[in-house]
């Protein structure tokens, strides 16, 4: 039988070795290759995104950051894979917006928000509204005046439809404006940029990074940014409230870094630091700035609490709208 001296000998030695274990995990960290897991096929915005983020990261850490594209169910897939891998800083979840709308839309998910802790913001980037170049309305006001004219008549799309927040911004422009119009889904910023161009579509929401290029080239016209302020790369443009409405909620998308709950806030401190050393590169601030995206650099701390007001926002949302996967 152990005595209670015994016990409480043990008890602190046990507590011991693993405080120790633990200061010697940050300590040495990264030993080996981290993964950095996107829930996003290659060569989109998200993952060229990531893997420049990723190559910074190698850099200033001295290990590889090796991105692993893990596509499908709306980025839970590699959600999944993350919230259930090791707490130790080698296995990394990109995250984009869509995130916070999630667990709302997949209620079935075997795991929460709390598998996760926060690790950094990375960027951000304001919805843009759109029109084919022959479109007859030559701005918002223009847009929103044809759409109360000829309720339930005018289409738009809004990327992957469902929970991503092109959709959802989408949702609460229209309700915002009191307009009625015809959805049409397509699965991505792509093939409704096409049919925009044609004439097929009447409108549409995509993120500046996704339609940047067609609308400097008058492949499509922007009408207005959902953010507060203009667009570095969209000067011309204006933003909702300054076009037409006022009290309009600014609507940003945005990208960052998560890591398995329990992550050694020592590793999570030193990866934060290395994503802020990134944000004050040229070279990332350029390319960050040539595809209408801002930096966005947040403290673990900061960019958990901005992760639970987006939550709070675009879940109460869907859960209003009873939009769901299943």
């Amino acid at each position: 039988m152990k005595t209670p001296l015994l016990t409480g000998l043990l008890a602190t030695t046990a507590l011991a070795f693993g405080t120790g274990a633990a200061l010697s995990q940050a300590a040495d960290y990264p030993a080996r290759p981290v993964t950095l897991v996107v829930g996003f096929a290659p060569g989109g915005p998200a993952d060229t995104l990531a893997r420049l983020v990723a190559q910074e990261l190698s850099e200033d850490l001295g290990q590889p950051v090796v991105v692993e594209n893990k596509p499908g169910a709306g980025s839970t897939i590699a959600a999944r894979e993350v919230a259930h891998a090791d707490a130790d800083g080698y296995t990394l979840l990109f995250v984009t917006s869509g995130y916070s709308g999630s667990f709302a839309y997949y209620p079935s998910l075997d795991f929460t928000a709390e598998a996760f802790t926060g690790v950094s913001g990375i960027a951000s980037t304001p919805i843009v509204i759109t029109t084919g170049p022959e479109a007859p309305y030559a701005d918002l006001q223009g847009l929103i005046d044809a759409a109360r004219a000829e309720p339930d008549t005018l289409t738009y799309a809004a990327g992957g439809g469902g929970a991503t927040l092109t959709a959802l911004a989408a949702a609460t422009f229209l309700d915002a404006a009191g307009l009625t119009a015809i959805p049409v889904s397509y699965g991505g910023s792509g093939p409704q940029n096409i049919d925009l161009m044609g004439g097929v579509l009447d409108f549409a929401f995509d993120t500046v990074s996704g339609s940047d290029s067609l609308i400097d080239s008058g492949q499509i016209r922007a009408l207005a940014v959902t953010s507060a302020e203009r667009v570095q790369t969209l000067a011309d443009t204006p933003t909702v409230a300054e076009a037409a409405m006022p009290e309009f909620e600014p609507i940003l998308g945005w990208f960052g870094l998560l890591a398995p709950a329990g992550t050694d806030a020592e590793i999570v401190a030193q990866l934060n630091a290395s994503v802020a050393t990134a944000l004050e590169s040229d070279a990332v601030l350029t390319r960050l700035a040539a595809t209408g995206l801002d930096p966005m650099s947040l403290d673990a701390a900061g960019f958990d609490a901005f992760i639970a007001r987006e939550t709070e926002r675009w879940g109460g949302l869907i859960t209003e709208l009873g939009l769901s996967a299943e």
